[in-house]
């Protein structure tokens, strides 16, 4: 019986009808679920149809998340309060219409549904009609009209019941608001007449606007006119979403220097929420680590406005808060408060020639300085030449913020070493916390020479001086590099006096001395530290020596060197991990590959760097393109793929390559581009179960309902990193045919209903499988042994066959000798939800799980006389 040919009396309530780009995001914390013998409802409103009186429509309301405080059932005008598993009784077709159901629970979610109980009637001639559409002539809000719209808007309808979801985003833009407020569409149905035999469509209806039209142009029976009457009044309840204005700031105890935030979608909470959806948000002073010098003083809480439980606070020693999300909190602050303390830092530099002549006078300066934002006094200095106390120096000085202070000191070379040892030191006083102690000691050398012999006159000698640039071919843009400039005396003499030059781009290298003097055969080395610049350009370096004035130069060709430097891009693609390395046959499967990126080019979509996934032993390969990497940074890359089957354990070989085909050539080595991982696909098998006669308690079990992972993003020309998490929700319960009555007698059996979804804000949810997996574990079996379940569809599970029922029944049964007065406890275990953050499991133990038992099936044996 199709629902398109009944007589419906209309009344449909949505809770959350959203727009798509909510509407996916998680799950409702409460289920209802509405049944008549023909037709269920669950989370959602429509229609359930009824084909005799009395009948009865059942109702249950249970909760994923938090505690039911309540269940309230409303018809024609009238609420009243019942028990989450209840009955309503259809005595007649007056008794029919819709039955407004509301849950509530202890986090604050809200969830409401409605019910349409029809008559169906068979429909037996060729003329039918299906509805097709609801005309939405009015909005009101607390049954006051806040929309007229001056000619029908249209919303199509599937199924005869339920709002198209193409429509689902139109009628949030019609509210427009984001308040949690309740909003009631007020209209009439739209109905299409058409042939049965040829499917020629007569015409299209509005049941209220055309009423006359529709009931005089076919030749309908009273009781379906009586139906098209009741279609002039439809409505549809919208329940808008609230935008969640949750965030945490790090900044100073004025709150004015702000040092970093978070928002609460940084921490994976939707943008918006829907009534029926809570969830929690946690931060703490770690999540944005500071420097040494930020000291944390407390932690401050504002709500706008305050009231219902909000209050506004603060604390000087809590580092972290959390807090229950729900469409009625208001806009939260927390402030993570710090006192940004001053920069200590003295140091000292000492500035000394290179060489002196024995005997002769020279000069060096020492330099103390207090580069900190602070005074700092009492300051002890000291100096020593070859381990003596330079007496020039005092012994401590009061410096004022950033105040230097330079010591010229004039000594004698009259030692008989080879080199002077200078050495100089700047103390820290107490209580000053120097924040770079490694320059707070200086030394420096100063090679002493025998004076050449004095030359007569105007006479010359003959030199060779050479100099020679050692650079690299290609440097990195915007990275630091070095070359080195060697000039030499090839001749047997000393020199004295010869002229240094060196340029980079024709500017002078200030780090090259002017003059030197040589040693025979001796050279000297000097490390040029720069730092390159745009892509794509040249570094020209230029080097040349001359002879001092008394020398002529014998190979004046070698005075001279030039080197050119390319610069590049710099990078170094990686593979730096493929998880996990375990996996179970006959499933759908995320490989999760860590890639890193090294150096200073960021990889855009447009860069077009690959990963390639590959499996030898199954011949399987998967290729992931366009994947983003800001420059020093690493990415996720997951791969969804599926197990064979196996009949033992096989161990496979897991190989990821990033840039496989090698379009990118500016790497800097291809050695790590590839990742290898040994891994095993895990042959399944159940042992069959022992039963044992002792009632065991409940172990304790481990699980992940929820993982949280990062993932970088290229989003409106700029590099973010996205906080993902998904989290597995399970619900799941027994029934069995004494169920109302309370107790269950040992010897029967009973059925089990387990649902299983998934809350996520990952954006790419064809990445996170169902769940795959769903085992239970009994009391006569110790809790020991799994007994798996049948997926019978998406993400739902029940028993399978059993081959020791008479009838295969999809049952358990409970042993005939438990317990009188004792609960039976199951145990279930959901899991392979596999994720690129891990995969998720979830236990369930007792509660909807659980039977009490009383007496057992031999009092039924009515073959047993009296």
């Amino acid at each position: 019986m199709k629902r398109k040919y009944i007589l419906i009396i209309v009344f449909i309530l949505l809770c959350g009808l959203f727009p798509a780009r909510v509407f996916a995001l998680a799950d409702s914390d409460l289920i209802i679920r509405a049944a008549s013998a023909e037709d269920k409802l669950e989370n959602s409103s429509g229609i359930l149809a009824v084909d005799q009186f009395p009948a009865r429509i059942t109702v249950n309301v249970t909760v994923q998340t938090g505690s039911l405080t309540g269940v309230w059932l409303e018809h024609n005008g009238q609420s009243r309060e019942i028990t989450p598993d209840y009955a309503i009784v259809i005595n007649d077709k007056e008794s029919c219409g819709p039955y407004t159901i509301t849950g509530r629970t202890d986090r604050g979610a809200v969830l409401t549904i409605t019910a349409n109980v029809v008559f169906e009637v068979k429909a037996v001639y060729d003329i039918r009609y299906r509805t097709v559409a609801m005309n939405v002539k009015e909005i009101d809000q607390n049954e006051k009209a806040i929309e007229n719209f001056d000619e029908p808007q249209r919303i199509e309808l599937e199924n005869a019941n339920t709002v198209a979801p193409s429509e689902q985003e139109k009628i949030a833009d019609w509210i427009g608001k984001n308040d949690g407020g309740t909003y009631t569409l007020k209209g009439s149905l739209v109905v299409e007449i058409h042939s049965l035999a040829t499917g020629k469509i007569y015409g299209i209806y509005d049941t209220d606007k055309d009423f006359e039209k529709l009931v005089r142009s076919f030749p309908w029976t009273n009781p379906t006119k009586a139906a098209f009457a009741t279609m002039r009044k439809a409505e549809i309840t919208y329940q808008a979403p609230v935008k969640i204005n949750v965030d945490g700031t790090w900044c100073d105890e004025s709150k004015q220097e702000i040092y970093g935030s978070l928002s609460a979608q940084d921490k994976g909470v939707p943008v918006l929420l829907k009534p029926c959806q809570t969830t929690d948000i946690s931060f703490a002073k770690e999540d944005i680590p500071l420097p040494s010098e930020y000291i944390y003083t407390g932690l401050e809480w504002d709500y706008t406005p305050e009231g219902g439980g909000y209050a506004d606070g603060q604390s000087p020693d809590q580092t972290s808060i959390s807090q229950d999300i729900n469409y009625q909190i208001p806009a939260a602050k927390y402030y993570f408060k710090f006192d940004k303390q001053d920069i200590h830092n003295l140091s000292v530099v000492i500035n000394a020639p290179e060489t002196v002549y024995r005997g002769d006078k020279y000069t060096f300066t020492v330099t103390y300085k207090n580069s900190g934002t602070q005074a700092a006094n009492g300051v002890s200095l000291k100096g020593k030449t070859d381990g003596k106390q330079i007496e020039e120096i005092p012994a401590s000085w009061d410096f004022q913020a950033g105040e230097s202070k330079t010591y010229i000191i004039e000594r004698l070379a009259d030692t008989s070493n080879d080199v002077i040892n200078l050495w100089a030191n700047i103390g820290i006083p107490d209580g000053y916390n120097d924040a770079n102690p490694a320059d707070n000691t200086a030394t420096a050398e100063i090679k002493v020479q025998d004076k050449p012999e004095d030359k007569p006159p105007g006479s010359t000698e003959s030199c060779d001086l050479k100099v020679e640039i050692k650079a690299p071919a290609e440097v990195y843009e915007q990275e630091e590099y070095s070359f080195t400039v060697i000039y030499t005396n090839c001749t047997d003499t000393v020199l004295t006096g010869a002229s240094l030059e060196a340029a980079i781009d024709g500017r002078g290298v200030d780090s090259i001395p002017s003059q030197a003097d040589f040693k025979a055969k001796e050279s000297k080395s000097f490390q040029v530290k720069t730092k390159a610049g745009e892509k794509g350009t040249t570094i020209h370096l230029t080097a040349k020596v001359s002879p001092p004035v008394d020398c002529t130069d014998t190979n004046p060709d070698n005075n001279r060197a030039a080197a050119d430097i390319k610069v590049g891009e710099r990078y170094d693609l990686d593979v730096q991990r493929i998880t996990p390395a375990a996996y179970k046959e006959n499933q759908s499967v995320i490989s999760t590959i860590k890639v890193g990126n090294t150096g200073s080019t960021d990889f855009t979509p447009g860069e077009k760097v690959s990963v390639l996934f590959n499996i030898p032993e199954l011949s399987l390969q998967k290729r992931v393109d366009a994947v983003v990497m800001a420059q020093d940074t690493w990415n996720v890359v997951a791969v969804k793929w599926n197990t064979p089957s196996v009949q033992a354990d096989k161990n496979i070989t897991l190989i990821a390559t990033i840039n496989p085909d090698k379009t990118l050539t500016s790497e800097t080595t291809a050695a790590n581009n590839t990742y290898t991982q040994k891994a095993v696909i895990k042959n399944v098998i159940y042992d069959e179960p022992e039963e044992n006669i002792a009632v065991p308690v409940p172990p304790p079990r481990s699980d992940q309902p929820r993982v949280t992972w990062q993932e970088q993003r290229y989003e409106n020309g700029k590099f973010v990193w996205r906080q993902f998490y998904a989290e597995l929700k399970v619900n799941a319960y027994l029934y069995y045919d004494t169920k109302d009555k309370g107790y269950l007698k040992s010897g029967y059996g009973f059925f089990i209903n387990v649902t299983a979804s998934v809350n996520t804000n990952y954006d790419k949810p064809e990445l996170i499988t169902d769940a795959q997996t769903a085992e239970v574990y009994l009391p006569q079996y110790l809790y020991e042994t799994a007994i798996p379940l049948l997926s019978d569809s998406k993400n739902h599970f029940t028993f399978q066959e059993n081959p020791s029922s008479p009838f295969r029944y999809k049952k358990q049964y409970v042993p005939v000798w438990f317990p009188d007065n004792t609960e039976y406890i199951v145990q279930l275990l959901v899991t392979d939800v596999h994720t690129p953050g891990g995969t998720l499991s979830k236990w369930i133990t007792g509660g909807d799980l659980q039977i009490f038992v009383s007496d057992s099936m031999y009092s039924d044996d009515v073959t047993t006389a009296e």
